[in-house]
């Protein structure tokens, strides 16, 4: 075997090993050396250089009561590469520091109301600034999802729920920021996709299709654990599908798209919600009030949930997905009236399965479009893991 070929496989056995203890959270060297098929041997030099890099520690596992040598756990280092991430919703931007393992930290928000596109950036710029600093030669670079299109040189072309058209997001933050700092910029409902498709309910699946609903529609597809982007980047956009031509106008200009009949809006004007309220705080008002019994709330929920079977029936026809991962309201909506989205889905469909409910979803995942938009950045990382330290990998 050539040292190019040794080389190679030992760099895959390290992504694999680093791979699998960042989703087990912890695992023992017996473990990881099943999980990865390999030789006692080699499982201990793999641990040794990741341990070396900073990335494993390895330390006394819980006392299990049985006799003999003590075991060990392999978990994330203390010192860990990461990446700063923005998300920038209708309602909020948020900042975090996303540690590898998925480690959610520093999160901070301010409003997006009364905040010009340029001003939003102003304030992730600054942020951003002050977080690489703290994570030093550890940082992999920037990352930002946002609501609406987003191109493949991150600029968002069309983001009617924020306001925002042709916004270089990715050039503001490389001029702001330390040259050289990688920046990267998508569609958040891409980034929740990628995350849960990784991580999530649809992990294990071939292919799994994401649906969101909150203010607005959107959605993913992921094959073979590989985000479909299509040839712009704009390939999920699935609340702009037209499903009522007869219905309301969207924010977008046109007519009768699914988010107009499936999101908090379409919640809220159903079940007429205190015009005091939110969006959110609406859509949540209806759905309480439906299950403390209001006939209109009911109502509201149960033609909503029509629509939602609608779309979903639709896209199963084209896409034809192993699972359907939910989140936001769409969660919501299949909790309290599952039955009927799956009738309409089903009659929808040309050849839906008969187990259709078994083959949905509910995502449990807390930041999901941070957590993606980091794991988009620390590829590379999670691929040669030598590095974060600058290491070369002997043959």
């Amino acid at each position: 075997m050539s040292s190019e070929t040794t080389t190679d496989l030992r760099q895959a056995n390290l992504s694999r090993a680093l791979q699998a203890v960042q989703i087990a959270g912890s695992l023992t060297r017996s473990e990881l050396t099943k999980q990865l098929g390999i030789s006692r041997n080699t499982a201990a030099q793999i641990v040794s250089d990741l341990v070396e890099f900073g990335l494993l520690v390895e330390s006394a596992a819980s006392p299990s009561g049985r006799r003999g040598r003590p075991t060990t756990e392999l978990r994330l280092g203390q010192q860990l590469p990461g990446v700063v991430v923005a998300e920038v919703t209708p309602e909020e931007v948020r900042v975090a520091t996303v540690l590898l393992g998925r480690r959610v930290e520093q999160l901070q928000r301010v409003d997006l109301a009364d905040r010009s596109a340029r001003e939003a950036l102003i304030w992730i710029a600054d942020q951003a600034r002050i977080r690489l600093q703290e994570l030093g030669a550890a940082s992999q670079g920037v990352a930002v999802s946002i609501y609406g299109l987003v191109d493949a040189d991150g600029m968002v072309r069309n983001a009617p729920n924020i306001g925002w058209h042709d916004i270089e997001v990715t050039g503001f933050l490389r001029d702001a920021l330390p040259q050289g700092t990688p920046i990267f910029t998508a569609n958040d409902a891409s980034m929740s996709a990628l995350h849960e498709a990784r991580y999530g309910a649809g992990r294990g699946a071939d292919s799994m299709l994401y649906l969101y609903s909150a203010d607005g529609v959107g959605g993913g597809l992921v094959v073979h654990g590989e985000l479909v982007q299509g040839r712009r980047g704009y390939a999920g956009e699935i609340g702009h599908m037209l499903i009522n031509p007869g219905g309301a106008l969207c924010r977008c200009g046109r007519r009768g798209c699914w988010e107009t009949e499936v999101d908090q809006r379409a919640l809220r004007r159903r079940g007429r919600a205190p015009a005091s309220l939110g969006d959110q705080a609406a859509a949540e008002y209806v759905l309480t009030a439906a299950q403390a019994g209001s006939e209109t709330a009911q109502h509201a929920v149960a033609e909503t949930a029509i629509w939602f079977g609608e779309g979903l029936g639709s896209l199963l026809n084209i896409l034809d997905p192993d699972v359907v991962v939910l989140g936001g309201l769409f969660r919501r909506l299949w909790e309290m009236a599952s039955e009927q989205v799956c009738a309409v889905a089903t009659a929808r469909s040309l050849d839906a399965p008969g187990d259709l409910a078994n083959h949905v979803a509910c995502s449990d995942q807390a930041n999901s479009s941070l957590l993606g938009a980091a794991e988009h950045l620390m590829g590379p990382l999670l691929a040669r893991p030598g590095m974060i330290r600058g290491q070369t990998i002997p043959s």
